[in-house]
This record gives C-alpha cells, structure tokens and sequence, in this order.
C-alpha cells in the first residue's frame, strides 16, 4: 500500500469518525475530573496498565507515540467504549437565608447518562525505522443533566464538555531498545453551562418566576505529545508527556423569561437579562505524565504497570465573562479549586493459546475534587476499577478486542455557600459505572 493510500483512506475513515464523536456525550461519573480513558478497547481489560508500553495494536499511540515503534505492518484499529453511568442525588436541602424557602423537588434520581465512545486509528509502517500514525478520539468531556424543577436548577441544570481529538503521530526505533515519539494535538471543544436564574426576585416574585440562561460555545486548540520507550529481552518501559491544550471558547448566552408575567415586568426583566449576547470563557485540558512497564514473565505471561499524573491544580474556576451583564453582573463565576492527581494500575495479560488471550486489571483513579470543593456541575470521587478482557485472533490480519470494567465511586456530599439570590445547597451522590469495549483490528 502506498503513502498516499494508506493516508486518503485514514483520512476518510477520521472523517467518519468525527461525525459519529460529535453527536456523543459523556458523563463526568465514569472519568476523574473530566479526562475520558477510554481510547482504547485492548487495554481496557488490564484497566490500562501497559499504555504506557503498548498492547500489540495502534491504539497505545494515544498514551505513548514511541509505543508504535514496534509495530509492523499498515494497519487500524476501531473501537466503540459503552458506558452506563449511575449517579444518584439523595437527601438534598436547599436554604435561602438560613430557611428552606425554595420550592422544587428534592430528589433529581439519576442524573448519569449512558454513552457510546467510538475512538479510531490507522498505522502506517514507513520503514524498519519509522511508523506514521493518525487518530481521531475524544479524551475530555462531561455531561450531568437535571430536571429543569429540581431544587438543584440555580446551581446547575446542564453541564457539557465535548471534545475531538485529530492527532498525526510517528515514531522512531533509534536502535533495537530505544524508540522515540511525537504526536501533534488538534482539538476541538463545545461547551454548554444551563442553569436556572432567580430572576422573580426582581419583580418580587423569588424563586417562583424563573429564567434559564444557556450558555455555548466552541473553540479549537493544539497540543503535543512526546515519548519514549525501552525493550529488553523481560521488559519494556515507557513514558510520556502529554501537553496542556488552551482554549479561549467564545459563544452565546441566550436567556429565556418566565412566562406569564406583564409587559412591564418583561421590560423590568429584559433590562437586566438580555436575550441574547456574546460569553466567553477559558478552557485548559490539562498536561499529563504517564510512566509505565511491562514484564515478560514467559511465553504465556506478561504483568504491567502504569501510574500517571494529571496537573488539574489550573482549574480553579469556571468563569464567564457576558458582553453586557447578567442580573447587573459582567461574571459568573464558580470556585472549582482542583488539585493534582494520580492514576495508578496493575495488570496482566495470558496467551492461552495462537487464537485467544486473556487479560485482567485493577486500577485506582484519584478525584481531583476535595469534599470542600465540590459542585452540583461536577461532583466527583475517587474510582477503584475491576476489569476483564481479552483477544481473539480471528485470521493473520484480522482481530477483535473485547474488555469489561466494573468502577466504584465514593460517595461524596456537594455543599455550596448561599450567594447572593443563589441559595445555599447540601446534597448526597452515589455513583457507580460500568464499561463494555469492543475493538477490531485489520492489517493490510
């Protein structure tokens, strides 16, 4: 196959799955912070212990672009990640000056969402030296979604992060242990905050005649990502650096009125809640070092383990500045105050025989959100993970990948200050998720 084949036909297969990732959502439940894991369908079932290595296919280009150094052949990989997020909101009050004045319904039930994740790549070996790789995945989004009478509407109603990844990669065998990599990020982000806005108080009908702001909008950032990774005879070791990616997201703010009140009230209203007009806001997904091994115990067995760290302590605010005001303010704004984590994870994998594989992992995925910190937009909690998958080799150039994770979630409370007509909130979450992936691979 050709250079410009193999590449006319990556393209049209991103293509494809750009238009499939930009209509997906993904709840925040199944990922710390807001980092979606899930880019690759084999290294699921080792609750990706060995990114940072590799796993035999294209799809460790994602954590590691050196990964692909040993990889030959042309090939790609597609995988679809389903996940089913539970996220159960209990004993909720709501107080406005101490009492709980604010009518609404105290339980919202689950506020989770289920989400298929498709993730897409292609490999083209150059030489015995350099591989090119592309890819098109969506590793930052979030989405938690409350029923517009809830008590929990001035905090919160909808709360989404998409993004879309296109990232060209390519790898270097500097000899036969040491292998380099670089990858470029192309991302895209769309974001849409809603909530419910205490606009009654001003024509002295609190907390009964509300309006609703929705906020939107996108913006394309660049990144990179550098690598390196050392083979031996037992093991292999991996790194890499992953680059913040900065967005400034530009959009509109349109803001709906209560309906049933007087044409001077409307005007009271309009002139402190336009209908429409420019937002903006900052957006920085943040950097990441993995680091990670793999051993060759035997034939059969390999074990792996991988730790990461994510630099979330630059989200300390959701901030969004209006181009004329809402409610007499220029700002919205919310304190996040995140703080830097670690992802830590053990695995193994069992070649039972040339046509199957077997893998199993354990993982531990710290929550950069302390309990004094925590909102109704982003809950959050530390996540244990349990996963099981495997590999059936279904001809010399055709595979499929398969992995299944359960992932507890700590319980966690959200308690938020009373701010001006915003009323105070202290509410319950239980959370727990489970992942089902499903991966091919053809070579060609």
């Amino acid at each position: 196959m050709s250079f410009a084949h193999f590449y006319k036909t990556t393209f049209l297969t991103i293509l494809a799955g750009t238009a499939l990732t930009t209509s997906l959502t993904v709840s925040n439940a199944q990922a710390a912070g807001f980092f979606i894991k899930e880019q690759s369908g084999s290294l699921l079932g080792t609750a990706f212990a060995g990114a940072a290595t590799g796993t035999g296919d294209v799809t460790s280009s994602f954590f590691n672009p050196a990964s692909i150094a040993n990889l030959s052949g042309h090939q790609m990989s597609m995988a679809n990640s389903l996940i089913f997020a539970q996220a159960e909101v209990d004993d909720v009050t709501v107080l406005q000056g101490g009492l709980p004045v604010v009518p609404g319904t105290a339980t919202n039930g689950d506020i989770g969402s289920t989400a298929l994740i498709p993730v897409f790549y292609g490999l083209y070996d150059y030489n015995d030296q350099i591989n090119f790789s592309a890819s098109v995945t969506a590793p930052w989004g979030l989405t938690t979604d409350y029923d517009g009478q809830t008590l929990f509407r001035y905090h919160a109603l909808t709360s989404e992060l998409k993004t879309i990844n296109f990232a060209p990669s390519v790898s270097y065998k500097v000899n036969d242990k040491l292998s380099l990599g670089l990858t470029a990020q192309i991302q895209y982000a769309g974001a849409r905050l809603t909530q419910a806005l205490n606009c009654g108080a001003a024509i002295g009908s609190p907390f009964t005649a509300d309006c609703v702001i929705d906020n939107e909008g996108n913006d394309i950032g660049y990144g990179y990502v550098i690598g390196a990774q050392w083979d031996d005879d037992k093991y292999s070791i991996g790194a890499s650096f992953r680059s913040a990616v900065y967005h400034d997201i530009e959009g509109d703010a349109k803001i709906s009125l209560p309906g049933g009140i007087t044409a001077p009230q409307e005007a009271a209203l309009r002139a402190l809640f336009p209908a429409k007009q420019d937002v903006s806001t900052k957006l920085t997904t943040p950097e990441m070092i993995h680091i990670g091994g793999r051993y060759h115990v035997n034939e059969k067995w390999d074990v792996m383990a991988d730790v990461s760290w994510t630099g979330w302590s630059d989200f300390r605010e959701i901030r969004l500045s209006y181009e004329t005001g809402v409610g007499g303010s220029p700002e919205s704004v919310t304190p996040e105050n995140w703080h830097n984590v670690w992802f830590y994870a053990l695995g193994t994998e069992y070649k039972h025989n040339d046509k199957w594989l077997w893998r199993g992992g354990v993982a531990f995925d710290e929550s950069p959100i302390t309990d004094e910190d925590k909102t109704a937009r982003i809950p959050g909690g530390h996540r244990y993970w349990i996963t099981l998958g495997g590999r059936y080799q279904m001809r010399d150039n055709l595979s499929v990948d398969f992995g299944a994770a359960q992932i507890f979630v700590e319980d966690g409370r959200v308690e938020e200050a009373q701010t001006g007509s915003t009323p105070q909130l202290d509410a319950k979450y239980d959370s727990q998720i489970q992942i089902f992936s499903l991966q091919f691979n053809y070579g060609f």
